[in-house]
C-alpha cells in the first residue's frame, strides 16, 4: 500500500513538475513578446513620426488625386443601379481598387527599413495601409461604400501594430484609413532568445524523470527482492521443519523406549535420523554454494571429460534414483571419442538440477526428452519436459535467485529457488548459456550451449 501511495505521489509531483515549467516558459515567452511589441512598435512609431515630419510622400498624394478620379466616375455607376445585390457587387469592387492604389506607395517602408538598419535592429518587417471608412461624395449627397466595424485585419497583421490612422478628403470622396506594420518572424526570434531556457527546462525534466525512473526500477527490484527473500524464508522454513520434525519424534521415541525397542526398531529410526540429517545437510551445503558462489570464491576445475559417456553416467544415475521419470535420449554426432575441458562436479549438478525439475514439474507421469548435439562451436543439451510449461510472465525470472513460480508455490511443490540460478552461474562460468525456449507451446525446454 505504501509502496503504490509513493507511486502516486511521485507521479502526481512531475506531472505538477511539467505544469510548472510549461507556465515558466509560456509565461516568460509572454514577457519576452510583450517586451518585443513594446521596443519594435515604439521604434516605428518614432521612425514613422520623422518620416511625416521630415519628407512628402508625392506618391501617395497623386494616388490619391488619382482616386478621385476614379471615385467621381465609380459615383455614377453606383447611383444608376438599383439592384441591391449588384449595388453591392459594385461597392466592393470600389473598394478593392482603392486599397490596391492605397498599397503603391512604399515611401514610409523603404524609410522604416533604412531607420531600423541604422538602430540595429532587423529590417525583416511587413506593412500595410487598410481602409477603415470609404464615402463618395456628390454634391450633397453621401454613399457608403465600406464600413470596418469587425477590425478584421489580414491574418499576417493580427499582431502586429498599428502606428498611425488618417483621414483624407478630395472632392469626390471621404476616407480614413490605417498603416500598420507586422513582423512574421517575432515568434521565431523570440523563441531562439528562449533557447537556452528551454533547454535548461528539458534538460531539468530529462534529469528528473530519469532519477525517477532509475528509482522505480530500484524499488521494484528491491520490492521482487524482498518477496523473493519471504517467499525463500517460507520454503526455508517448511523444507527445514519436515527433516526436523522427523528427527525429533524419532529421538523422542529412542529416548523414551528405556531399551525396550527391538534392534530392527532401532536400526530403523537411527537410519531416519541419519538420512533426514543427510538431508538437512544437502540444504544446508546448497545454501553455502550459493553464497560462496556470489562471493567469486568458486573455482571451475575443468578436466577433459567424454562427453557421451558423462551424460550417460548421469542420466542412468538420476534414473535409478527415480524409477518413476521416463527418458528418450538422443545424441547427434556425439561420437566416443569427443572430450571438453568441462567441471564434472558441478555439471553433473546442473544436469541432477534440470532432470529434478522434470521430475517436479513434468506430467503424471514425468518424461523427460534430452536431445545432445555437437557443432563446430561446441555442444548443445535440450532438456524438455512434459509439464504445463512456463508462463510468459515467469519466463523472465526463472533463473533469478530464490524465484518459485506460482504453480510451484500453489501445488506446494519443495524447493528453495535456487536451483536453475545455480544451473545459470555453472554454465556461464563455463563461457557458456542456458536458456528457456520461447516458442515451446507444450512443457518447459531448458537449451545449454557450451562452448569447446
Amino acid at each position: 500500500m505504501k509502496f503504490r501511495f509513493f507511486i502516486w505521489i511521485s507521479w502526481i509531483a512531475l506531472i505538477i513538475l511539467i505544469v510548472v515549467q510549461y507556465y515558466y516558459i509560456s509565461e516568460t515567452f509572454k514577457t519576452k513578446q510583450q517586451q518585443f511589441d513594446s521596443e519594435f512598435s515604439s521604434l516605428a512609431k518614432l521612425g514613422l513620426y520623422e518620416f511625416e515630419n521630415r519628407y512628402f510622400d508625392f506618391v501617395q498624394d497623386s494616388i490619391f488625386d488619382l482616386l478621385d478620379d476614379y471615385a467621381y466616375f465609380a459615383m455614377y455607376d453606383v447611383g444608376f443601379v438599383q439592384d441591391s445585390i449588384k449595388k453591392d457587387s459594385i461597392r466592393n469592387v470600389i473598394m478593392e481598387n482603392f486599397s490596391l492604389h492605397l498599397n503603391i506607395s512604399n515611401a514610409r517602408e523603404k524609410y522604416l527599413e533604412s531607420y531600423f538598419s541604422e538602430a540595429g535592429e532587423p529590417s525583416n518587417f511587413i506593412t500595410t495601409y487598410r481602409v477603415r471608412r470609404l464615402r463618395l461624395l456628390a454634391f450633397a449627397n453621401e454613399v457608403p461604400v465600406y464600413e470596418d466595424t469587425a477590425n478584421d485585419l489580414p491574418k499576417a497583421f493580427r499582431e502586429g501594430y498599428l502606428l498611425n490612422s488618417y483621414t483624407v478628403e478630395r472632392n469626390n470622396y471621404r476616407m480614413k484609413y490605417e498603416y500598420y506594420i507586422a513582423f512574421p518572424e517575432k515568434s521565431e526570434r523570440i523563441t531562439q532568445e528562449m533557447t537556452l531556457s528551454i533547454i535548461l527546462s528539458v534538460a531539468t525534466l530529462v534529469i528528473v524523470f530519469g532519477v525517477f525512473f532509475l528509482t522505480l526500477r530500484n524499488l521494484l527490484i528491491q520490492k521482487r527482492l524482498s518477496e523473493l527473500k519471504s517467499d525463500f524464508i517460507n520454503n526455508m522454513t517448511h523444507e527445514l521443519k519436515t527433516p526436523l520434525s522427523t528427527i525429533s519424534v524419532a529421538s523422542s521415541t529412542l529416548a523414551r523406549s528405556d531399551g525396550q525397542l527391538e534392534r530392527d526398531r532401532i536400526i530403523e529410526l537411527s537410519g531416519i535420523i541419519k538420512k533426514q540429517n543427510r538431508h538437512l545437510t544437502r540444504m544446508i551445503d546448497r545454501i553455502l554454494d550459493i553464497s560462496i558462489w556470489e562471493k567469486d570464491q568458486v573455482k571451475i576445475d575443468r578436466q577433459p571429460t567424454p562427453i557421451r559417456q558423462f551424460i550417460l553416467d548421469i542420466l542412468q544415475a538420476f534414473n535409478s534414483a527415480h524409477p518413476e521419470l521416463s527418458m528418450d535420449i538422443r545424441m547427434k554426432e556425439i561420437l566416443p571419442g569427443l572430450k571438453m575441458e568441462l567441471d564434472q562436479v558441478h555439471m553433473t549438478t546442473v544436469l541432477n538440477n534440470l532432470l529434478s525439475n522434470v521430475v517436479r514439474y513434468g506430467g503424471s507421469p514425468p518424461h523427460a526428452r534430452i536431445d545432445v548435439s555437437a557443432s563446430d562451436q561446441g555442444i548443445t543439451i535440450h532438456v524438455a519436459d512434459n509439464g504445463a510449461g512456463i508462463s510468459e510472465e515467469e519466463r523472465r525470472q526463472v533463473f533469478d535467485k530464490f524465484f518459485r513460480g506460482k504453480d510451484a508455490r500453489k501445488n506446494a511443490v519443495k524447493g528453495l529457488g535456487l536451483g536453475l540460478f545455480y544451473v545459470k552461474q555453472i554454465i556461464e562460468a563455463h563461457g557458456g548459456t542456458v536458456t528457456l525456449d520461447g516458442n515451446s507451446r507444450k512443457g518447459a525446454v531448458f537449451i545449454i550451449q557450451i562452448p569447446y
